[in-house]
């Protein structure tokens, strides 16, 4: 009895694939394959997304001519970067200093990083800003 609500379950999932892929056009394809952000296909999990960014990877480096010594210092250099992103975020939020709505605003909308911001954090001791202009 459970084989067939497998097979119910399946033939459904099945009809759903059928319905989208009559739906969708060449264009619609091929825009598909592009992601919105580096990282959203490995969070969704579209192969064909994670292809596309794979041989986009590989082509950069290729036409950049990283070989060797040079690759290993690259990827290191990525690795210690997307890292310090990370652990700056982390710590930060366990000191109790990240501001949430302001990351998912930036998150949201990068543009928002060339506006300037309103001056100083008054918060912030006198000797810990940064001088106007420096």
């Amino acid at each position: 009895m459970s084989s067939l609500g497998a097979v119910g379950r399946i033939a459904g999932k099945a009809s759903a694939y059928i319905k989208q892929t009559h739906e969708s056009t060449v264009t619609g394809f091929i825009l598909n394959i592009i992601p919105e952000t580096l990282a959203s296909p490995l969070v969704s999990g579209d192969v064909l997304q994670v292809l596309f960014i794979a041989i986009l990877f590989g082509v950069s480096i290729s036409l950049a001519r990283v070989t060797g010594a040079g690759f290993i210092t690259l990827a290191a250099t990525l690795t210690n970067f997307s890292g310090n992103a990370v652990a700056s975020i982390v710590v930060s939020r366990w000191d109790g200093q990240l501001d949430e709505q302001r990351l998912h605003a930036l998150l949201d909308n990068p543009a928002l990083l060339d506006e300037p911001e309103a001056g100083p954090d008054p918060a912030l001791p006198a000797d810990a800003r940064i001088p106007e202009g420096g």
